[in-house]
């Protein structure tokens, strides 16, 4: 998994600095070791500059916290009140849909409000990383990264923090990115069959598992793996998601199965990944019960709460692959939960 940072926007840093009563922004190196304060150490030492980069989420619209926080560095009895009036923030979050408040916005607004940068930091929104599944494998490329992202049209102005900032970057731009372990680790360690599942941007470690089992099938000794894909998305032509690299994975046989809905298709009927699984319950009650194969599950929490439906619907509807122990809906689901407690279900939603 890929976490990165965005970078807050120059003007607004360049607003915000001089707002903390430091001399010396430029040299000062920054420090957390001070025994009043609590611990919310920076990556690295750098200057004040640095940090207003990296550290502080200074372009999104200030929480009522973090107002009511500067209400104690106001001077102005006007401004404390302000400050800690709920309406206050009210109207500040109202603004949104037209204009974005920033952090040095609010200094502006509340000209009373004077801190010093170690105040500042106790208190500044920390800059969250943004967390994207790879969809590119390092065994296949292990000189490349790729990260599958969406970007959707609002009325709103949009604020480059995920997806549109990254769409924005030009070729040749840096980015600050760090990896962390993803709960989707393709299973080399074994040769049980696998059962990809996800809807939308949900394909996104799909196709790095695409690129898995190219390599598994040309250097491992085991035989072919089965692998079963289920995708949904709304049309063919806008958004099904490496199409031509799943499609030509199931004609040279990498995939087994290759299913795939639609639910934005003009004249037909609206059907979704769970569909899919209801016409091959037969099939997803072997993988699970008689195989005891991967199922692993990428997408929104909806739609991962409907997989799960639909798995427990197709180990109740084939009794034959538990020998009749699955006869309730109860013992269904809990064949799922003990499957997702010992990883043969793998799910990432959001």
């Amino acid at each position: 998994m890929l976490a990165h940072l965005h970078i807050d926007d120059p003007n607004v840093i360049y607003a915000a600095e001089p707002l903390t009563s430091s001399a010396e922004n430029n040299q000062q190196q920054s420090s957390l070791q001070h025994k009043g304060f609590q611990q919310r150490p920076f990556a690295r030492a750098g200057t004040v500059h640095d940090a207003l980069v990296w550290t502080f989420d200074l372009d999104s619209t200030p929480r009522p916290s973090f107002l009511r926080c500067l209400a104690a560095y106001a001077s102005d009895e006007n401004d404390v009140v302000a400050l800690l009036t709920p309406q206050t923030a009210e109207a500040i979050q109202a603004e949104r849909p037209h204009q974005h408040v920033t952090v040095a916005d609010i200094f502006d607004r509340f000209p009373s409000v004077r801190l010093s940068f170690a105040e500042f930091f106790q208190i500044a929104p920390p800059n969250a990383p943004r967390y994207y599944t790879v969809s590119s494998s390092r065994q296949f490329i292990p000189d490349t990264v790729s990260i599958t992202l969406g970007l959707c049209k609002t009325d709103e102005l949009p604020l480059p923090r995920c997806s549109s900032y990254l769409a924005m970057l030009k070729l040749g731009d840096a980015i600050r990115a760090s990896f962390y372990q993803s709960s989707f680790v393709f299973p080399f360690h074994d040769h049980r069959p696998i059962m990809l599942i996800s809807a939308g941007t949900g394909i996104a470690p799909f196709r790095a598992f695409l690129q898995d089992l190219e390599h598994e099938n040309s250097t491992s000794p085991h035989q072919h793996r089965p692998a079963y894909m289920f995708y949904g998305c709304r049309n063919a032509d806008l958004d099904f998601l490496y199409a031509g690299d799943f499609q030509q994975a199931r004609d040279a046989g990498v995939l087994d199965q290759l299913h795939v809905e639609f639910s934005g298709e003009s004249g037909r009927p609206k059907r979704y990944v769970q569909d899919a699984l209801h016409d091959q319950s037969e099939l997803v009650a072997r993988h699970l019960l008689a195989d005891e194969g991967y199922v692993f599950v990428c997408g929104s929490l909806a739609m991962g709460r409907a997989v799960k439906k639909a798995i427990a619907a197709a180990l109740l509807q084939h009794p034959k692959f538990s020998n009749g122990a699955i006869t309730t809906q109860e013992a269904a689901e809990r064949v799922v939960t003990q499957k997702l407690a010992g990883e043969l279900i793998v799910t990432e939603l959001w």
